[in-house]
């Protein structure tokens, strides 16, 4: 928790599916602390298993698509939630930069904004949004062949082009060398903002 009943969740990426446990744990805790908004930080969180982001973002967004999904033979399906929301409706800023990327640091962003939800305060992301199957080679190298693409709930193209920020606040090198996270630190404005009004 930080100051003003705000809470703050780190997302560093999705390692494995049974991500979800440590993320229900941290909501629970959230709840008991009666949070009035919510930090949601996915810099560097460059995905992982499609099933976690898709139960992670489910306790967000109440109905509706998450995402689109594309295979290689052009056919297209939404990815509904799974019923499965946090009760809380309360004002949310979503913290991305260029480490932020795939199913974790870009599906979750765009699926909060497009619902009305979240609000992105950060630099522009990766642009990295597509389903890919790795082979090793014999060189001990690996060649990633995307067998599927993923859009917004809406349609947003983000693969190659990433996901521009409400408001865009780059990190000041100077301001963190001294402990100040200025991206944290324009989204705890906005929040303060949102729990006044």
């Amino acid at each position: 928790m930080l100051d003003g009943g705000i809470g703050y969740l780190k997302l560093g990426g999705y390692p494995q599916l049974d991500a979800i446990g440590p993320f229900d744990e941290a909501v629970t805790l959230l709840d008991g602390a009666d949070v009035k908004a919510l930090v949601v930080d996915v810099r560097g969180n460059g995905g992982g298993p499609v099933d976690a982001a898709n139960k992670i973002i489910s306790r967000f967004v109440r109905e509706g698509a998450l995402y689109q999904r594309t295979n290689r033979q052009g056919q297209t399906t939404p990815v509904n939630v799974d019923g499965s929301a946090w009760g809380r409706n309360i004002p949310i800023a979503v913290l991305v930069n260029a480490g932020s990327g795939g199913n974790g640091g870009e599906l979750l962003p765009s699926a909060l904004r497009e619902h009305g939800l979240g609000y992105v305060v950060g630099s522009h992301t990766a642009g990295s949004l597509a389903a890919g199957v790795r082979v090793p080679l014999q060189d001990g190298s690996t060649l990633t062949i995307t067998v599927e693409t993923w859009r917004t709930g809406k349609g947003q193209e983000i693969e190659g082009v990433g996901l521009e920020p409400d408001l865009t606040v780059e990190l000041d090198p100077g301001a963190l060398a001294e402990g100040r996270d200025t991206q944290l630190e324009a989204a705890l404005t906005y929040l303060k903002e949102k729990i006044g009004s």
